[in-house]
């Protein structure tokens, strides 16, 4: 390093002119550094307004931007701060997740258990029913057999009775036949008077039993009594018929 001139120290910031005027050359460019102001050849700081403390900067890195510029510090979460704006303020941070809305899933369920019961309800009910509309669809085709019986109807009985009766009425008789039978029977004008008692449905077998009270009336009757017989019936073809083949007299 060369010495220093003491004028030069006491004029710290000259031209080149005046440095050739008075015979000394020229102080090399000031050093930068990291947090302070330039200094001189001799290291005596330029008069800047700024205290030089620090290190020199490395080289291609750029002096720290002074006091106040827009330049954000490490750290610094907001954006830049540019002069004249408002001071930037964080928002709030937010809150917990608001509550979910559960009035919708309860009002679905409780519907859903309100169909259920219902459903489970009516099953109930028309499963009760099955057994009594049954019997009464038997009760009803005891006493269609009955008429057909008395009016001698060979073709109205087949409708009422069960296939294996019907292959043995058709065998057996004809229109003629069968009302010649009856009339055999009951005489010209004699009828069958029938009381149901009680009826036993097994609807999982499709076959029932009635208890079947027949008692003929008419003036020359050939039978003199009434006749109880267990009658059964079977389900063909979504309908009860008269089993005659399978009952027992008794």
């Amino acid at each position: 390093m060369r010495p220093t001139d003491p004028r030069e120290l006491l004029h710290p910031v000259l031209t080149p002119e005046t440095y050739q005027r008075l015979g000394i050359a020229p102080p090399r460019p000031p050093q930068l550094y990291g947090t302070g102001g330039p200094v001189s050849s001799a290291g005596t700081p330029y008069l800047t307004g700024r205290a030089v403390t620090g290190t020199p900067a490395p080289s291609g890195q750029a002096s720290p931007a002074p006091s106040g510029s827009a330049t954000a510090g490490p750290g610094t979460a907001g954006p830049p701060y540019v002069p004249g704006s408002p001071p930037y303020v964080p928002g709030a941070p937010a809150g917990p997740p608001p509550a979910k809305d559960r009035s919708l899933a309860i009002v679905l369920g409780a519907t859903v258990l309100i169909i259920a019961i219902i459903l489970g309800t009516t099953w109930y009910i028309l499963s009760n029913r099955g057994g009594a509309d049954d019997e009464q669809q038997i009760r009803n085709v005891i006493a269609a057999e009955t008429k057909t019986l008395n009016d001698r109807d060979l073709a109205a009985l087949i409708g009422v009775r069960c296939a294996a009766d019907v292959a043995m009425l058709q065998t057996q008789f004809t229109s003629q036949t069968f009302a010649a039978e009856i009339d055999t029977l009951l005489g010209p004008d004699g009828r069958w008077e029938v009381v149901v008692g009680e009826v036993r449905v097994d609807g999982d077998a499709g076959k029932a039993e009635a208890e079947v009270t027949s008692t003929p009336v008419g003036s020359s009757t050939v039978v003199s009594r009434s006749l109880t017989d267990t009658t059964t019936l079977r389900k063909e073809s979504g309908g009860w018929k008269v089993c005659i083949s399978s009952s027992r007299v008794r």
